[in-house]
């Protein structure tokens, strides 16, 4: 798969930062239930799988557009919904998943506001 130079020089910025573990994930985004720390753990696992990326290089203050400019292998918001209703054991509508094509809309807001409508 070739990716542009753009591309490749983001993801090795990406690649080049400190890990972030998914207790401090959760604190930046002022979550610390089980409920979140399940959540939290299967995106960012699910993120990294499409991405290609440790999980521990993704932030909450990444945003989804930065994300989308990455190489990848082609994905659709729906495998992250049905995970997290997996995972959570919930079913999610459509009107609780937060606009993630948002341009302002990062991981750590778009996880926990996903996770404050499903209350």
């Amino acid at each position: 798969m070739l990716f542009g130079f753009h591309q490749r020089r983001k993801l090795k910025t990406l690649l080049q930062r400190p890990d972030i573990s998914d207790d401090e994930f959760l604190a930046n985004i002022n979550l610390s239930d089980e409920r979140a720390r399940v959540a939290i753990h299967s995106f960012r696992l699910k993120l990294g799988e499409i991405y290609r990326i440790p999980p521990e290089k993704l932030y909450p203050d990444d945003s989804f557009r930065e994300l989308l400019r990455l190489p990848n292998r082609g994905w659709d918001m729906l495998e992250i919904i049905f995970l997290l209703e997996e995972v959570l054991g919930v079913g999610i509508d459509v009107e609780q998943v937060p606009d993630w094509t948002n341009r302002e809309v990062t991981l750590g807001t778009w996880i926990s506001e996903l996770l404050l409508n499903l209350v």
